[in-house]
């Protein structure tokens, strides 16, 4: 592709005798700029403000993520990374299944580095660095923006909407997920700029890191719905950067392949660098549950549906769409979806259309069960199936919507944008004067549902009347010509009044309390190796052998440690299950065959145990037994469980279908069983190769790179055993005799 044309002026721009003290230091102007995105999210949200307000985000907000993280941090700065969660999801789990905990994320150790994170600020300190993320990913629209030659007031208009709705609100309210949708943010941005500067290879290397910071935000229906969206709008990013900036080059032949192999680059490398999480997750925790990732009941992916009263309630009252599928915020959806009214004077872009119908197509999805869409794409399209709440999807909208806005603001195409306003205002004027007959009832978790009577009553028409005043201010800056910026800047003034409105009542708020701490961590776990984040936190989660015992009415919760006698060989899982007894008994006890032999003399009256260490990832005894038996862990087996008697290898079977057991001689022994995922240390090793070729890719000092990272192999191999399996002992008392 050839190099980037000169921008044109910019009608937008603010006279130059205005802006003398700006030219005077490029750095001072990137400095007033950058503080002002990452101010702008504290002010649109100052209900939740860390540190200030009283009140933050209810519902999921305070409970998953918050308790996920600090399991997760406990661990890390205890000593150990955690691979295994005792306790967790009925039992125990590997720790994919923690994923909202986001142990992979720069925000997870970022808050936990803060002052107060361990005495009961994680809130405060998620929060805050969650507020910088939506600063930082509009920064990073808006950049783009500038780069095809939009004027500053227009570069931001139009970027507005994409970060700052409703949809956006409903993912911070399910922590990690909002890194899912500002990840998605991310990736569109650094595409575009992989366009751009087509001769960059620091541009692939952002978009590497932008796709490893979605792939592991940590919600997977999130992170999923992202990337593909994501995905779906860099395949035409070309022709839409021409749609927005018609001054740039036109395309020759080969600029796509070219463009699209350096995505390819950036997409494949970020994924790659997101292996240790993703490949534990895939064969951890995906192919282990059927309660969420395998469930094959299509009436369960329907469950929070939107429907037609909500889309509609969407565009002009926000306010009574169901916050599982709420998107609007603003009059700015509703002029996007008037684009096809702009064939009537001028012709978009197909490129344009094609992210029409990438937002049409979301929100055809959201409606469930009232189409055939849903059923269709859930049944035949990998993962969809596997995901409930189908307006989730709905974060498509407002980046697909995007494209959309900018090319109807350029001055070129005002007569599209004036049809466009006109069309929006009339539908404007069809809700105020026909507003009863229309009966619009508030949606089951409406932000009017969830308020009661906590809601504003005039609300609704503030935001409907700023809609209609943001549309009229759009059709006066047709009419302004050169001076359209003060119809532009009055509309953007609008919208943001109409935004602040509907985030500062759109989702549960709840009065801040202080965070779990370190201390109460420690002391829970000084009497049960169980995490924090068990019971309701894990529903859902537990492995297909833990849901099978819990469908049985059969009681998970046998001691930590204990020797059994008498035991008798089985190979199918059934029956076993037929013949336990609920509660925690003991006995009767089924190991996978077969046998070992044993000597039926005893070496002494009782049996007993005691744990000498423990970590997440380890547990050591010192077990005396009477007579030959099988030592039993009362954690649910995984496959990455290794059990070693005396410092020996043990042969690790199968106790009543779930637990993990290893044969143990009469006579004193210690007994040690490790948790070793090797998805996590195949991925650890994929993500070092990754890095090291991205390095050695992106740099002229390749001999000084690869031999860096060689040298490097033997050291962080060392560093990764003692992080994983010889932390200090987290120090939970247990003692078994019988």
């Amino acid at each position: 592709m050839a190099t980037e044309a000169a921008a044109p002026p910019l009608v937008c721009d603010v006279p130059v005798a205005r802006r003398r003290w700006f030219d005077e230091s490029k750095a001072g102007r990137w400095a007033v700029t950058t503080g002002f995105f990452l101010l702008l999210p504290f002010a649109l949200l100052s209900w939740l403000l860390p540190f200030v307000s009283s009140r933050t985000i209810g519902n999921d907000y305070v409970t998953y993520g918050p308790l996920a993280q600090l399991d997760l941090m406990w661990s890390v700065w205890k000593g150990t990374y955690p691979l295994y969660l005792p306790g967790f999801a009925g039992g125990g789990h590997s720790v994919a299944a923690l994923t909202l905990g986001q142990l992979h994320h720069p925000i997870s150790w970022l808050s936990s580095m803060m002052p107060g994170y361990a005495t009961g600020l994680a809130i405060e300190w998620n929060t805050f660095f969650r507020l910088i993320s939506l600063g930082l990913s509009h920064l990073a629209l808006y950049c783009v923006c500038r780069r095809l030659a939009m004027g500053r007031l227009t570069a931001f208009l139009c970027t507005f909407p994409a970060v700052y709705n409703l949809r956006m609100l409903d993912s911070f309210r399910y922590s990690a997920a909002l890194e899912g949708y500002t990840g998605m943010l991310l990736v569109v941005a650094a595409g575009f700029f992989v366009f751009l500067d087509a001769g960059s290879k620091r541009r692939v290397i952002l978009l590497a890191i932008a796709t490893y910071l979605t792939a592991v935000s940590g919600h997977p229906q999130w992170a999923f719905f992202g990337m593909l969206g994501a995905m779906l709008l860099l395949a035409v990013v070309p022709w839409l950067a021409r749609a927005i900036d018609p001054g740039l080059p036109q395309l020759e032949p080969g600029d796509w392949s070219r463009y699209a192999r350096r995505v390819g680059i950036g997409l494949g490398a970020g994924v790659l660098l997101s292996a240790p999480y993703a490949l534990p997750f895939f064969f951890e925790f995906f192919r282990t549950n059927q309660t969420r990732a395998g469930n094959a009941n299509y009436d369960w992916t329907l469950a929070y549906s939107d429907s037609w009263d909500g889309e509609w309630a969407n565009l002009l009252l926000p306010l009574q769409s169901d916050v599982h599928g709420a998107v609007g915020g603003s009059a700015f959806l509703l002029l996007c979806t008037m684009l096809p009214l702009a064939l009537l004077v001028k012709r978009p872009p197909l490129a344009l259309l094609f992210a029409y119908l990438v937002g049409a197509l979301a929100a055809v999805f959201a409606l469930g069960g009232i189409t055939p869409v849903h059923k269709f794409i859930s049944m035949n399209v990998p993962m969809f199936g596997s995901f409930r709440t189908p307006g989730r999807i709905l974060m498509w909208v407002p980046i697909a919507a995007l494209p959309v806005l900018a090319w109807l603001l350029r001055p070129a195409n005002r007569r599209a944008l004036g049809l466009a306003s006109a069309g929006a205002f009339a539908v404007y004027l069809l809700a105020l004067f026909k507003l009863p007959e229309l009966a619009i009832r508030p949606e089951g978790y409406s932000p009017h549902k969830i308020l009661g009577a906590a809601m504003p009553p005039s609300y609704d028409w503030w935001i409907l009347h700023l809609s209609g005043a943001t549309l009229g201010f759009l059709l006066l800056a047709v009419g302004l010509g050169r001076r359209r910026r003060y119809g532009l800047a009055a509309a953007l003034a609008c919208a943001l009044a109409t935004t602040w409105l509907c985030l500062s009542v759109g989702t549960w708020p709840v009065e801040k309390s202080p965070s779990y701490s370190f201390d109460s961590m420690a002391d829970d776990r000084s009497k049960s190796p169980a995490v924090h984040s068990v019971g309701h936190e894990g529903y859902g989660l537990e492995t297909r052998l833990v849901a099978a015992y819990k469908n049985r009415g059969h009681k998970l919760d046998r001691p930590l440690g204990v020797i059994v006698h008498g035991v008798s060989p089985t190979s199918n899982d059934d029956e076993v299950l037929g013949q336990l007894r609920g509660g925690t008994a003991l006995r009767p006890v089924f190991i996978d065959g077969p046998l070992e032999p044993n000597v039926p003399e005893a070496a002494g009256d009782h049996d007993t145990v005691s744990l000498v260490y423990n970590t997440s990832n380890r547990f050591q005894f010192n077990a005396v037994a009477a007579k030959d038996g099988y030592f039993v862990l009362g954690l649910p087996l995984l496959p990455g469980f290794v059990g070693r008697v005396d410092g020996a290898f043990a042969r690790v079977t199968r106790a009543n279908t779930l637990y993990p057991a290893v044969f143990l001689p009469r006579g004193f022994h210690v007994v040690d069983f490790y948790f070793i995922s090797w998805p996590f240390l195949v991925g650890v090793a994929i993500a070092f190769a990754t890095l090291g070729a991205l390095a050695h890719w992106g740099t002229r000092r390749k001999r000084w790179v690869t031999r860096g990272m060689l040298l490097a192999v033997l050291p962080l191999a060392i560093l990764l055993w003692l992080f994983l399996y010889q932390g200090p002992s987290f120090n939970t008392e247990y003692f078994w005799k019988v």
